[in-house]
């Protein structure tokens, strides 16, 4: 048996997820985003953002949706404080 830090990293490494979750995932929250999701948005641009588990990486696609998230952030901010 390995010792406790062989142990660990292997099991943080990244793997990929079978394709119907990574598929499932962003259909998911894209379908969050279109009734105004904030969190789904944010949460889809840290998909794009890392890259990870089999997922694109872009950080166009990222920038896209935080700047959605944050403009949602924002209104629902200045709603609350009048």
């Amino acid at each position: 048996m390995g010792s406790p830090r062989s142990f660990r990293m292997h099991c943080d490494k990244s793997r990929e997820l079978p394709d119907f979750i990574g598929s499932f995932i962003p259909e998911m929250l894209e379908t969050a985003i279109g009734e105004g999701n904030a969190d789904a948005m944010n949460d889809l641009g840290a998909i794009f953002y890392d890259g990870a588990r089999g997922f694109e990486q872009s950080f166009e696609k990222a920038l896209y949706y935080y700047d959605m998230a944050a403009s949602i952030f924002s209104t629902d901010n200045w709603r609350q404080a009048s």
